[in-house]
């Protein structure tokens, strides 16, 4: 019995030893893994606090260095020239970034890091140097392309720095993200330990079971906290990153690895999760930029040769952008080890330092001359643009130089015109800016041209005039343009001709006076309406047609037209019509010129009236009977007819004549001449061609016979009474006559021969008859007498 009981106390005493020793080993892993996570969040608070402050410290030195900082401010005075607008600016950037350089000083203990910014200071310090130059250059009158010259704004050397700096921090924190994870790890492996342990002994270690479960809470509620913090931080560093568009990278040239920060990844539009090798990130590059950086990092590896380069990418999202890639290889012993370096974003300070120069280059080629002159007598030129050369003539440096003034360059007719303005605009203390009326320039060659002048009056602190400053325009073109429109608007108004402008499809858009007179429409009658309104209606279609091919194929035509005026009356007008074409060649408008010749149309029909007809009797005269017989022939031939021309010649007119005189001889040849007329068809033609002798052509005729009835009437006709007056007079005529066609050829001037023989011969035998030509017996004359 009593070995049992020794055996059972024994194992009794055995077991609680063992429990004893799970449980105080169990409370020796809890309490160590809870020392773990303590020593990891004190670690991690410590650094986030100072990397909070580095990333809040470099944020603001982008701020005030970069995009809208130190640099773009400096870069905009040297090409805009604009102090005012400027100075205070860029004063007050050189004070905040001397302040934020002393802060990294005291946060960064890196010999690295410190040697990266002191190149920042020393190269900022060299800008802030040639800040005060520029100051100076600025008050002498210096050209932007002098003080670009002098101030060569390079930020590349502290760009690269401060990326450098800023992918120093972002990889110090990966490391220690890493460290406090492995910590973590080691602080769960403690606590995963002690609590096998008091799962073995959780029936005699309770006390030890709660003191792990605390730990446990404790030290989950740490790794929460702290993750928290460290996604705060890390957040924190990214948005500086951003701010300033500057990511880093970094790549081991052993393994071919290629680390790149959160902003490198934003720029490139991936998402930080994605793998990049090194050729993947070269195809980003479009391919030129491609070639120049694999070009730069052979430079680099080979030569330890850094490298600054504005590139040209192709984001994820095909966007097109200007990024600067900076880097340098980092050595391990003789071979290098590593290579790593900065990624900016700059497409917008590259556009806009593009447009900057774009517009400085477009205004020294344009014809708007800068200029600064000197509230001097005779105002002396302090500063002009390069570009004046074209306008005066005379180079930048000889106006500047002292040896031409400005007063001598305006013409000697307008010089006191300008001045008057000047000392008038100058007289009022609020007066700031004034525009010249346009006034003369000589240029160096002698020309004389045309200048519009916009001036702003520059003060001292007391309000003294010390210069005038402005742009000076060539407005000479303008100006000769002026006054053509002037003149065109005059002769417009004023011309006797009339003047009717249309646009293409033919509208009225105004008329002159001119048209109002001739026309008798108003502006306002006929503005809006079509030029048809004035149409006679005594042209065809046609007419109209062949005017419009020819304004369509020659751009003018021209001729004479019949219109109607707004009375009825129908008027002749002489006409042109032009289009008027833009520079492309396109038809804008069309303007018509016309004179009234309604007068000289009817002088000119009574002058063709007066060459083809008789003054006193008003029957053909021997041109226009030429031309009758001519073509009665021709009629004659095509309707295989006959004709006969019948010469007549008055008997006892000449006594009448010379007793009565010649008033009563005109009345007897009026009163006769209508009587032969009379008498002949409508077909027939009855001239005088002498004092007292007519010719009838007659024609349609069936034969020689059909003239017998038609000769007779006109004898009888000639030999009846006539009274004049109180006066009886009677007179009779003898007639020869011949026929067309005969056996041989005959003309008009043969047929009128033969008629005038046929009545010499009725006058040879006895008057008051009729002879017949007769061709076929070689001019024999037959005679015929009609008893009066």
């Amino acid at each position: 019995m009593v070995p049992s009981m020794l055996r059972q106390h024994h194992q009794a005493l055995a077991a609680l030893t063992a429990g004893a020793f799970v449980v105080l080993t169990s409370l020796f892993f809890g309490v160590s893994s809870l020392l773990h996570f303590q020593e990891a969040q004190s670690a991690w608070e410590l650094h986030n606090a100072h990397a909070t402050a580095v990333a809040k410290s470099l944020s603001d030195f982008n701020h005030l260095a970069g995009y809208g900082g130190f640099i773009h401010n400096f870069k905009n005075l040297v090409l805009r020239r604009d102090l005012p607008r400027y100075q205070k600016h860029i004063e007050a950037n050189i004070v905040g970034l001397r302040a934020q350089l002393d802060q990294l000083a005291a946060l960064l203990p890196d010999e690295k890091d410190k040697a990266a910014l002191g190149q920042i200071r020393s190269t900022f310090e060299v800008h802030i140097s040639d800040y005060a130059k520029v100051l100076q250059m600025l008050a002498a009158g210096a050209r932007s392309d002098e003080l670009d010259a002098v101030a060569k704004v390079d930020d590349g050397p502290a760009l690269n720095a401060l990326a450098q700096l800023s992918t120093s921090i972002a990889m110090h924190a990966a490391d220690t993200r890493q460290l406090a994870q492995s910590t973590y790890a080691d602080a769960m492996r403690y606590a995963w330990i002690g609590g096998a342990l008091v799962l073995m002994a959780i029936s005699a270690a309770v006390l030890a079971m709660v003191m792990f479960l605390r730990s446990i809470i404790a030290a989950n509620d740490i790794i929460r906290k702290t993750q928290a913090k460290m996604a705060e931080r890390e957040a924190q560093l990214g948005t500086t990153q951003r701010i300033a568009h500057l990511g880093g990278w970094k790549s081991d040239l052993e393994s071919g690895r290629l680390f790149w920060t959160e902003e490198t990844f934003r720029i490139c539009g991936l998402p930080v999760t994605a793998q990049v090798s090194v050729d993947d990130a070269l195809q980003y590059y479009l391919p030129e930029s491609r070639e120049r950086l694999k070009r730069a990092i052979k430079t680099a590896i080979e030569d330890a040769k850094p490298f600054d380069l504005e590139l040209q990418i192709k984001t994820t999202q095909g966007d097109v952008r200007w990024v600067r890639t900076q880097g340098e290889v980092w050595r391990e012993g003789a071979e290098p080890g590593v290579i790593s370096g900065t990624f900016q974003d700059i497409t917008e300070d590259k556009q806009a330092d593009i447009a900057l120069r774009a517009a400085h280059d477009i205004f020294e080629r344009s014809a708007v001359v800068a200029f600064l002159w000197r509230n001097e007598e005779n105002w002396p030129v302090e500063f002009v643009s390069n570009n004046v050369t074209t306008l005066f003539g005379y180079t930048a440096e000889e106006l500047t130089s002292g040896s031409v003034v400005y007063s001598r360059l305006i013409h000697p007719d307008d010089i006191s015109t300008v001045e008057q303005e000047v000392a008038y605009f100058s007289s009022s203390a609020a007066e700031k800016n004034f525009t010249h009326r346009p006034y003369r320039i000589t240029t160096k060659g002698g020309e004389v041209k045309w200048i519009r002048d916009d001036t702003a009056i520059r003060r001292d602190a007391e309000g003294n005039i010390t210069h005038y400053q402005g742009v000076i325009i060539d407005v000479t073109e303008s100006k000769l343009a002026k006054e053509q429109l002037q003149l065109a608007a005059s002769v417009f108004a004023h011309t006797r001709e009339g003047i009717t402008i249309t646009d293409t499809q033919g509208t009225i858009l105004d008329v002159n006076d001119a048209f109002t007179e001739i026309t008798g429409y108003s502006r306002e009658d006929i503005i809006g309406l079509n030029p048809r309104i004035l149409s006679s209606g005594r042209h065809e279609a046609a007419f109209y047609k062949a005017m419009w091919d020819a304004l369509t194929a020659r751009g003018h035509w021209s001729g004479e037209i019949w219109n109607r005026n707004k009375n009825g009356e129908v008027i002749a007008e002489l006409l042109t019509i032009s289009a008027i074409r833009d520079g492309h060649g396109t038809t804008q408008q069309y303007v018509g010129l016309f004179s009234d010749i309604t007068e000289r149309k009817a002088h000119e029909s009574q002058l063709e009236h007066l060459a083809h007809f008789d003054a006193l009797t008003n029957l053909p005269n021997r041109v226009l009977l030429a031309d009758r017989l001519h073509q009665a022939i021709a009629q004659t031939q095509r309707r295989q007819q006959h004709l006969a021309v019948a010469y007549l010649d008055l008997d006892g007119f000449k006594a009448i004549n010379d007793r009565h005189g010649h008033k009563t001889g005109d009345q007897l040849l009026i009163t006769l001449a209508r009587r032969l007329k009379e008498a002949l068809r409508e077909v027939d033609t009855v001239a005088r061609v002498g004092g007292d002798e007519f010719v009838a052509v007659l024609a349609d005729l069936e034969g020689p016979t059909a003239s017998v009835p038609l000769i007779n009437r006109m004898l009888a006709a000639a030999a009846l009474p006539v009274q004049v007056g109180n006066l009886s007079l009677q007179v009779s005529a003898s007639l020869g006559v011949t026929y067309y066609p005969q056996a041989q050829d005959t003309d008009a001037e043969q047929l009128l021969r033969q008629a005038d023989q046929a009545m010499y011969r009725a006058k040879v035998a006895g008057k008051n008859r009729y002879c017949v030509f007769d061709a076929a017996q070689d001019g024999s004359i037959h005679n015929h007498h009609e008893e009066a």
